[in-house]
C-alpha cells in the first residue's frame, strides 16, 4: 500500500502544482504589461502638417477648367438628323433630334410635321415634351406627349408632365382629376407622394 499511497500522494502534488500555477501566471500577467506600457505621445493633427500652396504661385499653374457641350458629327442639326434618318440609326436619331430642337424649335417642329410616321422618333418626342415641360409650360408637353403612341411610354410621359406640374401647383385638382391617366395614377397624383 506504500506505492499507491506514494502514487496518490505524487498525483495530488502534479494536480496542485498545475492548478496553482496559471494563477501565478495570471497574477503576473498584469505587472508584465503594466510595466511595458508606454507613455502616449500627443502628435498635431495630421492637417497640422500640410503643406499649403501659396495663392499667388498657384494662380498662374493651374489651369481653368473648360467644359465643352457634346459636338454632334455635324456642325448643321438638321443635316445630322437627316443623315441619321436616312442611315436608319434611330437611337442617335432620338438624341440628335432632341438636340435640334433645343436649338431651333421652329424648324425641328416642321420638320417632324412633316414625317410620315413617328415610330422611330418615340424617344425623342418623350424628351421634347419632358424638357417643355421642365421649362415651365406644361399644358404645351401635354400636347408634345399626346403625340406619342398609346402605351406604357405615353401614359408614363404623361404622369411625368402631370406630376411636375403637381409639385409646382400649375394644374387645378379638377384638371389633375381629368388627367387621361389610369385612376391608380391620378390617385397618385392627388395624393401628394410624387416627387417625394
Amino acid at each position: 500500500m506504500n506505492k499507491i499511497s506514494l502514487f496518490f500522494v505524487f498525483c495530488a502534488f502534479i494536480a496542485a502544482f498545475f492548478a496553482f500555477k496559471p494563477q501565478v501566471q495570471d497574477e503576473k500577467a498584469p505587472e508584465q504589461s503594466n510595466n511595458n506600457r508606454q507613455c502616449p505621445i500627443e502628435e498635431p493633427p495630421f492637417w497640422e502638417q500640410a503643406i499649403v500652396p501659396e495663392p499667388e504661385k498657384t494662380r498662374s499653374t493651374i489651369r481653368e477648367p473648360r467644359i465643352e457641350p457634346p459636338k454632334l458629327a455635324s456642325p448643321d442639326p438638321e443635316a445630322e438628323v437627316m443623315r441619321l434618318a436616312a442611315a436608319g440609326d434611330s437611337t442617335n436619331l432620338n438624341y440628335a433630334f432632341a438636340a435640334w430642337f433645343d436649338l431651333d424649335p421652329h424648324t425641328a417642329r416642321d420638320w417632324l410635321a412633316a414625317q410620315s410616321s413617328m415610330d422611330g422618333l418615340q424617344p425623342a418626342i418623350t424628351m421634347v415634351a419632358g424638357k417643355i415641360a421642365q421649362d415651365g409650360d406644361p399644358a404645351n408637353g401635354l400636347e408634345w406627349a399626346e403625340l406619342l403612341d398609346p402605351g406604357p411610354q405615353q401614359e408614363q410621359t404623361l404622369f411625368d408632365i402631370y406630376s411636375l406640374a403637381a409639385r409646382g401647383n400649375q394644374f387645378t385638382e379638377e384638371q389633375l382629376k381629368s388627367a387621361a391617366l389610369p385612376a391608380a395614377r391620378i390617385a397618385e397624383l392627388l395624393g401628394g407622394a410624387v416627387g417625394d
